[in-house]
């Protein structure tokens, strides 16, 4: 056995989880206008609107601003609803395409296929919260109490979210049921 033989046999458990993760992050980017940009002027204009605005006739609470105290709210908004919906359409529509027998034949484990549908609606959450806050910046500066806490925060609410939209998929039988989800 050569060298090359051996490095992609010790890297085959990891070789499905990375196939699927690849295309699940291929898939939403690309329609990254509608996956990324898009969240990303709706908390634009909520900052404009609340933030600039409206903010200006708020008072200052304990020397936060009001654009201040509503930019973390946006930045998890995004990461939050991103996540759900990345993880919920992917595999609803895998589901109702019939495409899922596709994955279900694979040398994949279940859990290879939840943990790659999770990365990567944790990695569209991510950049959406990511690009939010560079984008939060042009209004008010962001104070950093604990950017430890908001990063952990971030990480865990991206990765529940991804398994509630997973859950929600499978429960789904039309997207009248997907919906319900996010609108109740």
């Amino acid at each position: 056995m050569n060298g090359a033989s051996r490095q992609t046999s010790n890297f085959y458990p990891l070789l499905p989880f990375l196939t699927l993760l690849r295309r699940e992050v291929h898939r939403f980017l690309k329609v990254s206008v509608q996956t990324l940009l898009t969240p990303i002027i709706t908390a634009s204009l909520y900052l404009f609107v609340f933030g600039a605005t409206l903010g200006e006739r708020l008072s200052v609470v304990e020397d936060f601003s009001y654009a201040q105290f509503v930019i973390p709210g946006l930045i998890l908004m995004g990461v939050i609803n991103n996540s759900f919906a990345n993880s919920s359409s992917s595999l609803f529509m895998a589901r109702y395409l019939g495409n899922i027998v596709d994955l279900m034949v694979t040398p994949m484990s279940p859990a290879q296929l939840i943990f790659a549908y999770t990365c990567a609606s944790m990695l569209r959450g991510i950049l959406v919260g990511s690009a939010v806050l560079l984008v939060s910046l042009f209004f008010a500066p962001v104070p950093w109490t604990s950017p430890f806490l908001a990063l952990l925060m971030v990480l865990l609410a991206s990765f529940i979210f991804a398994q509630f939209g997973l859950i929600a998929a499978i429960y789904s039988n039309n997207f009248d049921n997907l919906s319900m989800f996010t609108n109740f």
